[in-house]
């Protein structure tokens, strides 16, 4: 696990995003660095895209059990996304 760790501090880094870690996981955890992981870094996960633009509009984050009645509306985001323009 600290193997992959490291790999996010690298990559983390590389491209200017700062992530936190525990033992086992590296996470953001604040709007800023999120936006910033999302125009620099982008993401394919859906889940994480649609909670993060809910977040942006409605002001909190959605359960993970209430993603699912989103995912037909966010079904034609382009993936890898890029957040650029938010």
């Amino acid at each position: 696990m600290k193997l992959i760790i490291n790999e996010f501090k690298e990559i983390g880094e590389v491209a200017g995003v700062v992530f936190n870690y525990s033992e086992i996981r590296a996470y953001i955890s604040t709007v800023n660095k999120v936006e910033k992981f999302f125009n620099k870094i982008g993401s394919s996960n859906l889940r994480n895209i649609i909670k993060f633009k809910h977040y942006l509009k409605n002001g909190y984050a959605l359960k993970s059990y209430e993603i699912e009645r989103f995912l037909t509306y966010y079904s034609k985001v382009k993936l890898p996304y890029y957040a650029l323009g938010l």
